[in-house]
């Protein structure tokens, strides 16, 4: 068994999805790069990123317990991405307030991003109800395999939940990020502190079913 990225987590070879989640979000508090914590380290952040990107995924985290390969994904960091999506939050809230931007802007981005977060969990409570019926249904069928198309159709809905419900849990986990981020911004400061600029390609989508 390879341990490495289970290493990286802190968590047991065998470790639920949940507990390697928690895992992640708890290391993620002490080493994002602006969580202003002594243990911050963008680096480590990067790797913690990389390590949760493979072992919340079941299909890659079955390829790197048997052979201990993982592709790591795109270039970007998870600290980019989420810097991305503040920017992109940022931009909507002027665009939406340009006639009268003696708003507080920061208030706003920071109500979005919130709504973001409990868009993404309410809807992953739905695809989570979803994947229940589909695998109590996939279970009545006698002979599960890729010649019945009752199975095969079953089985293609569940693999379409399982990726909603990654993309949700991406939605979420940045968001908070984004949150996190911005613990650091006063009305006061704001006009001081630098701001992000950058296309995401990982907009405000919510993911369902």
């Amino acid at each position: 068994m390879h341990r490495e990225l289970y290493d990286v987590l802190g968590v047991a070879s065998g470790a639920t999805p949940d507990a390697i989640k928690s895992a992640y979000r708890s290391k993620s508090k002490q080493l994002h790069p602006d969580s202003g914590q002594p243990t911050a380290d963008e680096e480590a952040f990067h790797r913690l990123s990389m390590a949760y990107t493979i072992l919340r995924d079941a299909d890659k985290r079955k390829k790197y317990d048997s052979d201990g390969t993982y592709d790591a994904g795109p270039t970007r960091t998870e600290h980019q991405i989420v810097l991305s999506l503040i920017a992109e939050r940022i931009a909507l809230a002027i665009q939406t307030n340009i006639t009268n931007l003696d708003v507080n802007l920061l208030e706003i981005v920071r109500a979005d991003l919130a709504d973001l977060v409990q868009q993404a969990v309410t809807a992953n409570q739905s695809v989570t109800r979803v994947l229940g019926g589909l695998e109590r249904s996939l279970a009545r069928i006698k002979t599960p395999d890729e010649n019945n198309l009752f199975a095969s159709a079953l089985n293609a809905k569940l693999q379409e939940c399982r990726n909603a419900k990654t993309k949700n849990d991406d939605l979420e986990r940045r968001a908070l990020a984004a949150l996190d981020i911005l613990l650091s911004y006063t009305s006061e400061t704001i006009q001081t502190q630098p701001m992000f600029f950058g296309n995401s390609t990982n907009g405000p989508f919510v993911w369902t079913s």
